[in-house]
């Protein structure tokens, strides 16, 4: 058997082992009589399942009906191929369990356009208008789990009866897909386009415009555990006479991608969407809502007991001015707003968004601005919880609370995002929060306005589950015409603000960058509080606060027009400690630096803070006779270093330095200095300068800083070391590494702004720096004697300084003058420059030359006593040491004039070489009589 008959034989094997079935034919109709029949009922009713009419252009007067078979209806096209019903029934019907096509007609004048009834149909290029029905889907009806399918239609200008629905469409326990059709100007009771009861229905690239709801839904009406999902579609120029102008949903779900909604109107709620219940996840819109307005609330969408999510934009739609939510009115459901735009609406409250009672908002990438409201939440009014992440709301305004965001009782947690240029007519420019727990990280608060809390105001009512955390945020340019220009919190049981800046703030009272009032823990740690104002308390106002404590903050630039530049602290009810902080050139006319106020219990205790070139005083207390300041550097204040109106002054004021101050100490109390461990000298900070600019100041303490170890000796710096004053030292103070040359200041780095300097380091001569954190190994005196390197000629010899006797004739300028011995110039006369000059008490004993015979040596002058072994004469007499009658034995043993005084080993030997006739040089003559330990200068 050859390759090609096996081809064959075994296709005639496989056609002879089919199952036999009649071939589908095809059956022309022709209203002319050129076909096989005139009617397509006729052929339908000739037809077999399978088979296919061709209908022929035409007009067709009749109502078709296909029972229980399997057709294919093929028109010539919508445009020649119109069938008219004759009102009796749908013009086209297919019933039974058949699954069938059809396309190219036009349906129309028929009691319906198009039934469906169980069976499977599948339409395109077909119209569908003019139909009326008395009952639901004026144009299509799709009943008992039938399933429809049309793509390129139009469905149009049909109606359903007086109280009927879908006046395009209408769907029961059945399933819809529309692609690419158009469905307008179509009219009923409810769902004047389209209504769905238990159905699935699918759109896709679908126009819904002009449709009229009598009631409900003006393009769709959705009941009963109905879903929806639209891709790339549109509503538009819809109208309902009761909700939702473009959609109504009831206990059904929906989801609208990349779907436009404009123009629509409802005479109630929900411009364009009126949301009730749901059948499992709500709905969720992605598109852009705009221009549509409502008579209620909820200008673009009202939604209640309905999860909602949106994204898109939402602009310009209308509500009245009575009615809440401009864009959205919801309640009592879950809504989540991500990449999504809402600007331009106005309303009573929420003039972008308002959420009623039980609504939780999310927003996510969200730009709420431009809206207004008359009342509170110019962008949105939420009564419940709050969560937002990157949310940007900005240009709102509200004539009452919340400019930008008004909370009434759920907590807020708000997560970077910007909160900007909002304005409230009474408080919260920004941000307004009552009653609930508030967290706000990574958030940028700029340029709001309102005469309360320009930029936040959070309003607590003191329970105790009732808390406050900034953290990571920035405050800047806010304005308060009264009270809290960047953050106002009020009556919470506690606050942590930190890790945030607050600049350029402005109040018209207290708290330029903070004011907090009433908090139970207040915390405020690691601030940057820069150039704000205010009439008290320019950089922080805190007052009546029952503990907590303020640290780590930079306060610079901050001016109060009357108290307390930097900050005020008063009122606590418990121990406030306020401690490592940097203060620099703020202004105030009373406590430039601090204002302490109302403490007569020792609450308010601050320990280790620099204040510098502030323009004013650097503490001021009043009426705070118990506050301690403790291990704090004043410095370069053009007021008062520290300052009380108080002279009983029971607070510790211990181990200060206060240094080019107008004056150290003011008001009622005394001068401290020399007391307590208070000192007035350089602390040789590592830069500073009075210029108006507190951010160029590195207030490190160098190695050589007299503060270094002076300040409370019952508190250690992190090295374990005794405690420096200022804000770098002391144990709470925070560690680092600022001029990264690894090592920190745990690790004893002395000088922690210069990488030359740390434990271990080399070190460098006569640079100006202790650079091995040594005290022993002082590079600008090596040889110990007192005497620095500039003016010590010999900085390896202890015995060569200015200070030394220059012993002639040895080869050696002991005293640095320039020559061996008396230098040429010495002429004894005035100017010379070893002999006294007369009339000068040059060593301080009280002796002035001529009188003083030494006036270089303090124990050498008239009346002085002897002393045997120190080298002077003592008593001017003349006679030196063993010389001195005072000196010579009486031979009992005894020493006339020197009984204190005993001879040194040296001393001894230097008389018994001269009673031997012999006399050592003038080098050997110092080092013998020279005390074998000295004091060093």
């Amino acid at each position: 058997m050859t390759l090609a008959s096996l081809s064959v034989s075994s296709l005639v094997l496989a056609f002879s082992l089919t199952p036999r079935t009649a071939l589908a034919a095809t059956l022309v109709v022709d209203a002319g009589g050129g076909g096989d029949h005139t009617s397509i009922q006729a052929a339908v009713d000739a037809a077999s399942t399978g088979d296919t009419i061709e209908i022929r252009a035409g007009t067709y007067v009749e109502t078709v009906e296909v029972d229980g078979k399997s057709l294919v209806l093929q028109g010539a096209g919508s445009s020649s191929v119109s069938i008219q019903g004759d009102g009796s029934a749908a013009a086209l019907a297919f019933d039974g369990t058949g699954s069938s096509s059809v396309s190219g007609l036009s349906l129309e004048a028929g009691e319906r356009g198009l039934t469906v009834r169980q069976a499977t149909v599948e339409g395109s290029g077909l119209v569908v208008q003019g139909n009326t029905t008395s009952g639901s889907g004026g144009g299509v009806g799709v009943f008992e789990g039938a399933v429809l399918s049309l793509s390129s239609c139009t469905i149009s200008s049909n109606e359903a009866g007086e109280v009927y629905h879908g006046g395009g469409l209408a769907v029961f326990d059945s399933s819809v897909d529309l692609t690419d059709c158009v469905l307008s100007g179509n009219e009923a009771e409810e769902g004047g386009a389209l209504y769905a009861e238990g159905s699935t229905i699918t759109l896709v690239d679908v126009t819904v415009q002009q449709n009229t709801a009598r009631s409900h839904g003006g393009g769709v009406r959705l009941r009963d555990a109905s879903s929806l999902e639209a891709t790339s579609s549109s509503l538009e120029d819809n109208s309902s006479g009761g909700r939702g102008g473009g959609v109504s949903i009831d206990d059904s779900d929906s989801s609208w991608s990349d779907c436009d909604m404009s123009r629509n109107q409802s005479d109630t709620g929900g411009g364009a969407m009126h949301l009730s219940g749901q059948a499992s996840a709500g709905s969720s819109v992605d598109g852009t809502l705009e221009d549509n307005s409502s008579s209620g609330a909820g200008g673009a969408i009202w939604a209640s007991s309905h999860d909602l999510t949106v994204s898109g934009e939402l602009s310009d739609n209308i509500s009245p001015s009575s009615e809440n939510g401009g864009a959205i009115y919801a309640s009592d459901l879950a809504l989540v707003l991500q990449d999504l735009q809402i600007s331009g609406h106005t309303a009573s409250d929420g003039g972008g968004v308002y959420l009623a009672s039980g609504a939780t908002l999310t927003l996510s990438d969200v730009d709420i601005s431009g809206n207004t409201a008359l009342g509170s939440g110019g962008g949105v009014y939420a009564a419940d919880r709050v969560l937002s992440s990157s949310a940007r709301i900005e240009g709102n305004e509200a004539a009452v609370s919340g400019g930008g965001l008004y909370v009434t009782e759920g907590p807020v947690t708000l997560s970077g995002g910007r909160i900007a240029e909002n304005v409230a007519g009474e408080s919260g420019g920004g941000l307004l929060a009552r009653a609930r727990p508030v967290h706000i990280s990574g958030a940028g608060v700029r340029d709001n306005t309102a005469p309360q809390g320009a930029g936040a105001c959070l309003l607590g009512a003191g329970s105790a589950d009732l808390e406050v955390s900034v953290q990571l945020s920035t405050f800047s340019g806010n304005l308060a015409t009264g009270i809290g220009g960047g953050l106002y919190i009020d009556s919470f049981a506690a606050a942590d603000i930190g890790d945030s800046e607050f600049s350029e703030n402005q109040s018209g009272s207290g708290g330029g960058g903070i004011y907090a009032l009433g908090v139970g823990q207040l915390e405020l740690h690691e601030l940057d509080v820069q150039h704000n104002s205010a009439s008290t308390g320019a950089g922080i106002y805190a007052a009546t606060m029952a503990g907590g404590e303020a640290r780590e903050i930079e306060l610079g630039g901050n001016v109060a027009s009357v108290a307390g530049g930097g900050a005020l602290f008063s009122s606590p009810g418990g121990r406030f400690d306020v401690h490592n902080l940097r203060l620099v050139e703020n202004e105030a006319p009373v406590g430039a630096g601090l204002y302490l106020a109302v403490d007569d219990s020792g609450l308010l205790a601050l320990s280790n803070l620099d204040l510098v070139a502030n323009r004013g005083d650097g503490v001021w207390m009043a009426s705070a006779p118990a506050s301690s300041v403790v291990n704090t550097n004043v410095v370069g204040g053009t007021g008062v270093g520290i300052g009380s109106d108080s002279a009983t002054h029971s607070g510790r004021l211990a181990y200060n330095l206060l240094y080019d101050n107008a004056s150290a100490w003011g008001g009622e109390l005394g001068d401290l200095t020399g007391t307590e461990g208070n000192i007035a000298l350089d602390p040789l900070y590592a830069s500073w300068a009075a210029d108006g600019d507190p951010s160029g100041e590195l207030l490190l303490l160098t190695s050589f800083s007299p503060a270094r170890d002076a300040g409370d000796p019952g508190l250690e710096d992190l090295d374990g070391s005794r405690s420096d004053p200022g804000s770098y030292g002391g144990p709470d103070a925070t560690d680092g590494d600022h001029d990264s040359d690894g090592s920190a200041r745990s690790d004893g780095d002395c000088d922690d702004s210069d990488a030359t300097v740390f434990p271990g380091a080399s070190e460098i001569l006569y640079d100006g720096a202790d650079n091995d954190c040594d005290p022993e190994t002082l590079d600008d005196d090596l040889d110990g004697d007192g005497w620095g390197h500039e003016e010590d000629c010999d900085d390896e010899d202890p015995e060569i300084n200015p200070g030394a006797e220059d012993l002639e004739g040895d080869g050696i300028d002991q005293d640095c003058d320039g020559a061996d011995g008396v230098a040429p110039d010495d002429t004894g006369g005035p100017g010379d420059s070893d002999d006294p000059v007369d009339g000068d008490d040059n060593d301080g004993d009280g002796w002035a030359a001529p009188e003083d015979c030494n006036d270089q040596e303090p124990s050498a002058h008239p009346g002085m006593s002897e002393i045997c072994t120190d080298g002077f004469d003592n008593d001017c007499d003349g006679a030196v040491d063993a010389s001195d009658a005072d000196c010579l034995s009486d031979g009992t043993g005894s020493c006339g004039g020197c009984s204190s005084a005993r001879r040194s080993p040296a001393a001894v030997l230097l008389w018994a070489l001269v009673l031997c006739g012999v006399w050592p040089s003038a080098r050997a003559r110092k080092f013998l009589a020279t005390p074998t330990s000295r004091p060093r200068v």
